[in-house]
């Protein structure tokens, strides 16, 4: 097996389970950033498995405050831009990098992490999971250190 001769092992990196589903398709897991120092770029790993034939969704990954308030941002196709919803079909992984910005000026200290789906014509309406109440999704969080 390729995954055995690389030694690469099965728990190379530590994978949240989410389960939001969306009914065409379900976050299924977030790998969170190792602590991060302000100015630095903290990528976010989302795990998607496509449930039915795709629709044109866009994912938001935010960086808030314990207020809420949004510090940094990424959107983008679940699956990237590398695999379009035209060839979703049942079964399918996908797998899509956020890359957010660490604002240079922030103090260390926890931030939190929260994601989403929307269509790109209603973003102000983002998607509610039909497992949740929120369209916003606590997904971890980032540490970010002195």
């Amino acid at each position: 097996m390729l995954l055995g001769a690389s030694g690469i092992t099965a728990r190379t990196w530590e994978v949240t389970a989410i389960g939001a589903d969306y009914g065409f398709i379900r976050l299924e897991g977030v790998r969170s950033p190792a602590p991060l120092r302000a100015g630095e770029l903290a990528s976010v790993h989302l795990t998607w498995l496509a449930k039915d034939s795709g629709e044109p969704v866009s994912a938001f990954v935010h960086l808030v405050d314990e207020s809420g308030n949004g510090l940094s941002q990424h959107d983008g196709p679940p699956g990237g831009k590398d695999t379009p919803f035209q060839s979703w079909m049942p079964g399918l992984i996908l797998y899509s990098t956020h890359n957010i910005t660490i604002p240079e000026a922030l103090p260390p200290g926890r931030y939190r992490l929260v994601a989403g789906l929307y269509y790109p014509e209603r973003a102000h309406e983002p998607l509610v999971p039909a497992n949740g109440s929120s369209p916003r999704l606590d997904i971890g969080n980032v540490d970010v250190i002195p």
